[in-house]
């Protein structure tokens, strides 16, 4: 991801704003990892991980794929949140190294990235 698509999150820290789009999030680390650092990453892209916490006492704006009947890949433990959903962005931390991980996310050992938090509660 290039540095000027996270500013307009690092710009709202503490604030609640809407998503401007659809969003594909996935409730495996593994999952998410790999779509944030893929195997190739151009020169001017830093990989960025969205970390979404979602306060769903009634329901999260969007569905979960988790069933065959909405997706061919239940395994991705795929969430789509709806266009406008609305998130607090907590934190924007830059730099941020994996170490000390186990198993197969102990391939991601060494590698920084950029990490977003948000929170998704509806308000």
């Amino acid at each position: 991801m290039q540095a000027d698509w996270v500013k307009p999150y690092s710009d709202k820290v503490g604030e609640k704003i809407n998503l401007p789009q659809s969003t594909s999030a996935s409730k495996d680390p593994l999952v998410a990892l790999g779509f944030a650092m893929p195997d190739w990453i151009k020169d001017n892209q830093t990989p960025t991980l969205f970390v979404i916490a979602c306060g769903n006492y009634v329901s999260i704006d969007g569905l979960t794929m988790n069933n065959e009947a909405y997706t061919a890949y239940p395994s991705e433990a795929e969430v789509l949140l709806t266009e406008g959903c609305k998130i607090n962005v907590l934190a924007v931390d830059y730099g941020v190294k994996i170490s000390n991980a186990l198993g197969q996310i102990g391939f991601y050992n060494g590698k920084e990235m950029t990490v977003v938090h948000l929170y998704h509660l509806e308000w």
